[in-house]
């Protein structure tokens, strides 16, 4: 993986970092991480689920790029 990064890297290829994330009703925001003057909002009424999945992708150029929500 490390080599295929490095190559991405010196092609100047555009690379997109995505991970994944679980909230629950007992889940409190403790970290953040978000572009500088960028807020990080989540749609409350997405949250009335018992459970709600997250996949959301980041990249150098462009900061946040995609997220998904799914209960």
């Amino acid at each position: 993986m490390r080599a295929k990064l490095s190559a991405a890297f010196k092609q100047k290829r555009k690379v997109i970092w995505l991970d994944e994330t679980m909230f629950t009703k007992t889940t409190k925001l403790s970290q953040k991480w978000s572009r500088r003057n960028q807020n990080i909002w989540l749609p409350v009424e997405r949250m009335n689920s018992r459970y709600t999945a997250v996949i959301a992708s980041i990249s150098e150029g462009c900061g946040f790029e995609y997220f998904e929500l799914h209960d």
